[in-house]
């Protein structure tokens, strides 16, 4: 399981307050900068936390908010009248999820070859039926 940073009610507060000004893509603040903005220093653990709290923001359906980037021009933004950034940062999201499935799907099948089929199916022995 992957670390999860406890993300704070302040946290999201201050990365709404300091993109507010900042809607569309023409008018984005690097990472850099919305990270001092947030957390006062740069840092690498600040980055990881500005995105996980990025990315509770856009995972919550009740919040309005939606930070968006890409991965050409970098920088974070808010969404503004014209729905294509939005589309446009799904459609790289959804591309980045299926070559991670698919770099998942091959190292199984390698795990199965080298070490046996037995190995990935203890991994789940304690779940169960689900449904």
């Amino acid at each position: 399981m992957t670390y999860q940073p406890e993300i704070t009610d302040k946290e999201i507060a201050s990365v709404k307050y300091h993109l507010s000004g900042h809607i569309g893509s023409n008018n984005r603040i690097s990472v850099e900068d919305l990270t001092i903005a947030v957390y006062g220093a740069w840092s690498t653990n600040n980055k990881r936390k500005l995105r996980a709290v990025i990315s509770h923001i856009n995972m919550d359906d009740s919040d309005k908010c939606l930070i968006l980037t890409d991965r050409s021009e970098g920088g974070y933004f808010l969404s503004g009248d014209d729905p294509d950034p939005a589309l446009s940062f799904i459609a790289e999201e959804e591309s980045q999820a299926l070559n991670t499935l698919k770099k998942i799907s091959s190292m199984r099948r390698k795990v199965r070859m080298l070490y046996g089929r037995g190995v990935i199916e203890k991994q789940y022995d304690g779940q169960g039926r689900l449904c």
